[in-house]
């Protein structure tokens, strides 16, 4: 039983890292572009 629950807390641990991870590169794509569209009109 506690194996068991071991086993479902570190792959619940494992997705959320997954889903944090791909959020993560997704907000930094986002505020790249964002830096990329603001540069022209700052010039």
């Amino acid at each position: 039983m506690v194996c068991y629950w071991e086993a479902k807390i570190d792959f619940i641990l494992k997705r959320i890292a997954n889903c944090f991870c791909k959020t993560y590169k997704t907000i930094k794509i986002n505020n790249e572009n964002e830096a990329d569209k603001q540069q022209p009109n700052e010039i």
